[in-house]
């Protein structure tokens, strides 16, 4: 008396019960496999890395995801793996999968949406970035690829992005002078027959970006001669951005020019003097770097006046810009203003892992030539391709 006997057969309750514990127990049992210590601990970002900072683990499973049918799946892979490339180095990872990785950019750049393919080029400019200047190869491949998306797609923020993933896979991988020159010819075309803001804004800079690897003399005989009137054009454009990076340009080209120059007094009158009205030129900067109209924002006055006083002092007296960074305790100045360019393009494509990167990827000591204490190499810099 007062035993409990099972009954012969389930109740309804209990079976009901047992599935219960099952859809429970299952999924539980797969997050502790991922979770074992040789897996690692999850960083910050949400991924896990083995205690050698390995991100092969969940590597794999993003890249998985980059083949996934559903469009959104692609895009948050992508979205997952440049947030990684961005904030960590990851050479191994990215070098041992260089063919896996460009043939689904391929396919997201062929038949993806907007946001795939945009995403897509920009994870191409970060595996450039990770594996230095083993990424001929990529570059090669992917300079008629992008070209033709730059031309011939309808879609502005698949263009634009195009256009930094050539300029990158170029300054990086490129070993024919020509190919830069075509490029850059490229980004001319843009510029000069293309009215939307957004897309001229990139065109500029990219273009700004690959003039500080292209021959003095080819800059100073042929590209300003060609390009000055439309540049100074653009300084009057209705968008603050444009106008920014038309500044910017014209101040890469002085720089390059004083560079290769003898004088030890530099006036922008000797850049430009035999193309536009120097005088002109000055007073349209200065007005610019002294804007008060009410119809653009704060924000978008301090910036401009910032900038175009950098601009104006380096085009009119030749007062190259300057920027000190601290790298592992150590003090790097960055000019002149082409070096200072390469470093703010390369700023805007890592973002806040531009310092994680200074310390772990040699490529960026190599672009510009500084050595670490805590690293012992010898390694050709990039700037070495300009030929004078």
């Amino acid at each position: 008396t007062g035993s409990f006997s099972q009954p012969p057969f389930p109740s309804s309750l209990h079976i009901f019960f047992l599935i219960k514990i099952k859809q429970i127990e299952m999924p539980r049992k797969k997050r502790q496999k991922k979770s074992t210590e040789e897996n690692g601990d999850e960083n910050e970002n949400g991924f896990h890395e083995d205690q050698n900072g390995d991100f092969s683990f969940q590597g794999e499973s993003i890249l998985d995801s980059l083949f996934e049918k559903r469009a959104t799946t692609r895009e948050q892979g992508y979205i997952n793996l440049n947030t990684q490339l961005k904030s960590s180095y990851h050479s191994d990872f990215v070098s041992k999968r260089e063919s896996t990785l460009s043939e689904v950019i391929k396919n997201s750049l062929k038949k993806g949406g907007s946001v795939e393919t945009v995403a897509a080029c920009e994870c191409l400019s970060l595996i450039c970035l990770t594996i230095g200047t083993d990424c001929m190869q990529i570059f090669s491949e992917f300079k008629p690829i992008l070209s033709d998306v730059i031309k011939f797609s309808k879609d502005v923020p698949t263009r634009a992005q195009a256009l930094n993933a050539l300029a990158l896979s170029c300054f990086i991988g490129s070993e024919d002078i020509q190919d830069t020159i075509e490029c850059v010819d490229l980004f001319v075309q843009i510029i000069h027959s293309n009215k939307n803001a957004n897309l001229l804004c990139e065109a500029l800079d990219v273009w700004g970006f690959l003039l500080t690897i292209l021959p003095s003399t080819l800059v100073i005989e042929e590209i300003i001669p060609l390009q000055t009137k439309t540049i100074v054009k653009l300084l009057t454009h209705t968008d603050v951005d444009v106008r920014i990076k038309a500044g910017e340009c014209l101040s890469i080209l002085s720089s390059i020019y004083f560079g290769s120059s003898d004088k030890e007094e530099k006036s922008g009158k000797d850049v430009f003097g035999s193309y536009v009205d120097i005088t002109v030129l000055l007073e349209t900067i200065e007005q610019l770097m002294n804007d008060s109209l009410k119809q653009y924002s704060k924000k978008d006055r301090i910036k401009q006046k910032h900038l175009f006083k950098e601009f104006h002092n380096l085009i009119r007296f030749g007062d190259e810009p300057a920027e000190t960074l601290t790298i592992k305790h150590q003090k790097f100045t960055f000019e002149p203003y082409t070096i200072l360019k390469q470093l703010r393009y390369i700023r805007k494509v890592l973002g806040t892992g531009l310092q994680h990167h200074f310390e772990n990827n040699f490529l960026l000591s190599d672009i510009f030539g500084i050595s670490l204490n805590t690293v012992s190499y010898t390694h050709l810099t990039l700037p070495t391709k300009r030929i004078v």
